[in-house]
């Protein structure tokens, strides 16, 4: 989250944006602050008057005062989302308010003078809301403050019963991803017509209890790390040495990008195999969302909302054209051990880092003369290596055997028997069996007498032979078969750039990637970027004092019994300090008024209708409530359509811009489905929602 202040725009810029407003609509904004204002009327003088007004401290007292926690959201989200279009603040209270109840609040604020509408070329044609500058001594604390937006509570333990399940299977523990990835690999046949074998599956199962076999080859296939042909899944190698050489959280936040993937069902190939940015992005996505919480705390799903919100509007590329799918994100973050959900608030399961062995301790056990146990504190790798010559054992798996076929393979990826036997005796403290030395180096000796090589190879006269001692050439040979004949490593792409620079003009087809050669693009990046969600406290507001917004109207209320007016003009007045749209008692006294009946309930029948017809006029938003079925009261607003009469009754005739609860306003065949028809008299409340003075 951006952590620095809120930038206010120019007072100018404010005075502007009620300099363009049409003149009725610039006017009335004026009389309901100086009442009767004398002809003739020059606009930048009133405008003047107005900005002397609101640099009065008693003013700015009173309009703090009657600030409450909901003009605090908005001031605050107004500020975090920097000058929004009001689509986007809509967006962003998604699941707080519905549309019609912020826009009654946003166009409040307006009214109060604490928002403005403005357009900016740099924005296009949107109209976006801001923060007025005037008033900005008053706002800047509550725009400091972006808490409010967030809500938490304090977390007793994090690391609760429930979230056990998911370290059990956790790819952060380089022993489980070095031998599920070592058990993947030994299955010569993985795949059928229909899926992964069945026999693979149960022993999947036995092996990695709670682990989905099928969700993880997914994964495994969307990071990269694994490739199908045929019946056969591939390892890349290089690939997922670069994974495992991650931190325990980047890993998992890849994995969690990984699984996106999986589940959202995105195609990733193409012909020069998998877009490597989409996967970054995303995997860095949730590394900043990750960096939003606290493991001391818990998070209902409202501010996990907003977390994504803001991700969305950071400028980064991605597949999605930033739009991601907030359900499938969180049961994404689920999935991957990230979050533990309880009822509707979310924890952040921590990961209790295991510190790595120092090589003098043994960091794993022989249990017998061909088998072992791996220690928590192993480096993955040194698991991966240790997996990449073993098999896993059928009972646990931290536990690896080595068998002549599980050798064999580690011989066939580069692994010559004098590295197996150093990495044992270095790993055990010199603790491996007489028996097992003489088969390794016996393996080694029958496997070398016949081999057959797949790969690019690479052919240098004797006189261009020098070229294999250079640097850049030299990390892509994998073996040398014979004199001047060399089988290479990496893709055809870094090797064909590499010889072209040495002056050797070769193209081919790869089909091995055991080692890094420099000018390679590394798939996965470690990520260290820190978010600040709390602001500092230290900034205070100079104008909060303790009156209530409800102790400031009571006070303007009391002053109003004194003064002389119509029932119909208290009636307006009333409702103007209930909208805190009065800040002084100079308001109350020379006001101009021009009443407007916004709302009516129950069996106000011609308040009703007036309503109704004023809001088809004037093409204004209406709200109204009415009584469902069991007991519910559907709410819904819109724009009214028609005000028809039938068997003397009149009927409201609705299109919503909201969906309602209940069914039992089902739309007859020949109305559109968007249609909706309530009797007038049915409604409990009927409320049109007063245009903004800025909407031009």
């Amino acid at each position: 989250m951006k952590s620095y202040p809120y930038r206010f725009r120019s007072v100018e810029d404010w005075k502007s944006s009620l300099m363009v407003l049409p003149d009725s609509s610039f006017f009335e904004l004026v009389r309901s602050i100086f009442g009767n204002i004398k002809t003739p009327f020059n606009k930048q003088r009133l405008m003047d008057d107005l900005f002397v007004l609101l640099s009065r401290e008693d003013i700015r007292k009173t309009i703090a005062a009657y600030i409450d926690q909901e003009d605090h959201k908005i001031i605050a989200a107004t500020a975090l989302l920097e000058d929004p279009a009001p689509e986007e603040l809509e967006k962003f209270f998604q699941g707080d308010y519905n549309p019609a109840s912020l826009r009654s609040l946003l166009v409040n604020l307006e009214e109060r003078l604490i928002l403005f509408r403005f357009r900016d070329d740099a924005y296009g044609a949107k109209r976006r809301l801001a923060l007025n500058p005037v008033l900005e001594a008053v706002l800047s604390p509550l725009a400091a403050d972006k808490k409010i937006l967030f809500p938490f509570s304090d977390s007793i333990t994090s690391n609760s019963p429930e979230s056990e399940e998911y370290e059990k299977i956790s790819i952060t523990d380089n022993r489980i991803l070095a031998a599920l990835i070592s058990f993947i690999s030994g299955e010569e046949d993985f795949y059928k017509a229909e899926g992964i074998r069945k026999r693979v599956l149960d022993q999947g199962k036995k092996l990695f209890p709670g682990l989905d076999l099928v969700v993880a080859a997914g994964v495994l296939q969307q990071l990269g790390l694994f490739n199908t042909q045929d019946e056969k899944f591939i390892p890349d190698l290089r690939r997922i040495q670069e994974f495992g050489a991650l931190s325990p959280l980047n890993r998992r936040e890849y994995w969690a990008a990984g699984l996106y993937l999986y589940l959202n069902q995105i195609d990733t190939s193409n012909e020069f195999g998998f877009p490597r940015g989409w996967l970054k992005n995303l995997a860095f996505l949730i590394h900043r969302f990750c960096n939003f919480l606290d493991p001391q705390k818990q998070y209902p799903d409202i501010t996990f909302r907003r977390w994504v919100n803001l991700l969305e509007r950071e400028d980064f590329q991605n597949p999605w054209n930033k739009k991601i799918h907030f359900e499938t994100f969180i049961k994404t973050l689920e999935m991957a051990g990230i979050i533990n959900p309880k009822s509707e608030i979310f924890l952040l399961h921590r990961i209790i880092p295991v510190p790595v062995l120092e090589n003098a301790e043994p960091l794993i056990a022989m249990d017998s003369a061909f088998s072992f146990i791996m220690y928590p504190g192993i480096s993955f790798d040194h698991a991966f290596k240790l997996a990449s010559f073993s098999s896993l054992r059928e009972d646990t798996p931290f536990g690896l055997e080595l068998s002549r076929s599980s050798v064999v393979r580690g011989f066939d990826r580069g692994i010559k028997a004098e590295n197996i036997l150093s990495l044992l005796k270095e790993l055990s403290g010199n603790r491996i069996d007489d028996s097992l030395e003489w088969n390794i180096l016996d393996w080694e000796k029958r496997y070398t007498a016949v081999s057959l090589f797949e790969g690019l190879i690479l052919s240098l006269s004797e006189d261009r032979r020098y070229l294999i001692e250079t640097g850049p050439v030299s990390s892509l040979v994998i073996n040398t078969l014979a004199p001047g004949l060399y089988l290479l490593s990496g893709d055809s792409q870094d090797a064909v750039e590499i010889l072209q620079r040495a002056g050797v003009d070769i193209i081919a087809q790869p089909r091995h990637e055991l080692k890094e050669s420099p000018g390679m693009t590394k798939l996965f990046t470690s990520f260290k970027v820190t978010y600040n969600t709390e602001s500092s406290d230290s900034e205070s507001n100079p104008f909060s004092f303790e009156s209530s917004p409800e102790t400031v109207k009571e006070q303007f209320k009391h002053h109003l019994k004194g003064l002389k007016f119509s029932k119909a003009e208290k009636d307006e007045l009333l409702s103007r300090i209930e909208r805190r749209l009065v800040f002084n008692k100079t308001q109350l006294e020379k006001a101009a008024i021009k009443y407007e009946k916004l709302e009516a309930r129950l069996l106000d029948y011609p308040g009703k209708t007036a309503i109704a017809k004023q809001a088809i006029a004037d093409g204004s938003l209406v709200e109204l409530s009415w009584p469902g079925l069991n007991g519910k009261i559907n709410n819904n607003f819109g724009l009214l359509q028609a005000l028809e009469k039938k068997e003397g009754e009149y009927i409201l005739v609705l299109k919503p811009l909201s969906e309602t609860e209940d069914s039992d306003t089902a739309n007859a065949k020949d109305i559109p489905p968007d249609i909706i028809r309530v009797p007038l008299g049915k409604i409990s409340l009927l409320r049109r929602i007063k245009q903004s003075i800025f909407e031009i």
